[in-house]
């Protein structure tokens, strides 16, 4: 097994304060291909990287199905409203989500066959855990700015 197939949790931090001068964007956010220019004053990234399924799975499913209930929502609300061309963007968000959710989770699969895992915990398991995730993410912008005014 080369380098490439081993499971893997990175997690990447990075920190700058105006004593660092002017510094390139691509300094703080190494990850990214699109961040470009010149930065000053304070700044901070955190990213999270792995291919562990028993974390990839969990998240895959609870993205896909927060796209599939919004795309059932517009679709519903079109079709009550009688405004039906709005209803291929929500036809569009199921598509998309129930493509992406079935592609990834045989992906991951196949990840975790190699490595003799067992990451089949069932859809309730997946959800759960992948929404816990998912508010973690979406709240340490929050919980950051409270820790920075504590200070």
């Amino acid at each position: 097994m080369n380098e490439k197939e081993k499971i893997y949790h990175k997690i990447t931090q990075t920190e700058v304060t105006p004593e660092d001068g002017i510094v390139d964007k691509r300094e703080i956010y190494p990850d990214s291909f699109d961040e470009k220019g010149l930065f000053y004053g304070y700044g901070k990234n955190v990213s999270y990287e792995t291919n562990d399924p028993r974390v990839a799975l969990p998240f895959i499913y609870a993205i896909c199905s927060i796209f599939f209930i919004v795309g059932s929502i517009i679709i519903f609300a079109s079709v009550l409203s009688g405004f039906y061309p709005i209803a291929i963007f929500g036809l569009i968000f199921v598509v998309v989500s129930s493509y992406a959710l079935i592609v990834a989770s045989k992906d991951i699969r196949n990840i975790a066959e190699k490595h003799n895992i067992e990451v089949d915990f069932g859809l309730v398991y997946n959800l759960s855990i992948g929404y816990k995730m998912i508010s973690r993410i979406l709240l340490w912008p929050i919980r950051t700015l409270i820790e920075t005014l504590k200070k």
